[in-house]
């Protein structure tokens, strides 16, 4: 009635989460051993691993976004980052606050849920487009406190600020 197809062997430590791509081609893991893993379906085989949490990697989901499939991922460092699925390189980090253990996605696409370790559920709206630079600025309604764009690097960093509780350091 149910049988093996595959093992899937690449992280150094336990697997907190596996996800299927919209499309059903590839995997998205998440480890302890502070990294998310993007594997080929068919072939059985690791494409890239992202790399840049400074905790375990509690929760990793798929992200549609202007015809382009992100990743985003959720750490026990309290940080969310969404990536380049092709490239692997982190394009949008913020901070929550405390330890990200789940992530989630609206049916919608356009809503962003995170739980932590602090008992709240966190909800972001995502933007259409966000990753175009014209509307960076505009990519989490009610979420950014502060951002910056480093020239030599493509990653923006937003540090979260919670809806209606908005308070600048």
């Amino acid at each position: 009635i149910v049988e093996e197809v595959m093992t899937l062997c690449g992280h150094e430590d336990i697997i907190n989460c596996v996800n299927f791509s919209p499309d059903g081609q590839m995997l998205l893991t998440a480890s302890d051993d502070k990294t998310a893993k993007l594997w080929n379906i068919s072939r059985g085989e690791e494409i890239i691993t992202l790399q840049g949490h400074a905790g375990s990697v509690e929760s990793a989901i798929f992200f549609e976004n202007a015809g382009s499939i992100h990743t985003i991922t959720g750490s026990g460092d309290g940080y969310i980052k969404f990536w380049e699925t092709v490239r692997g390189s982190c394009i949008l980090t913020f901070y929550n606050d405390e330890g990200i253990y789940c992530l989630n996605l609206s049916s919608t696409r356009n809503l962003l849920l995170a739980s932590g370790k602090n008992g709240l559920v966190r909800m972001w709206s995502l933007k259409p487009n966000m990753f175009d630079v014209a509307d960076i600025n505009y990519a989490l309604e009610n979420a950014v406190g502060r951002y910056y764009h480093s020239n030599d690097s493509e990653e923006i960093s937003i540090k979260n600020k919670l809806f209606d509780n908005f308070q600048d350091d």
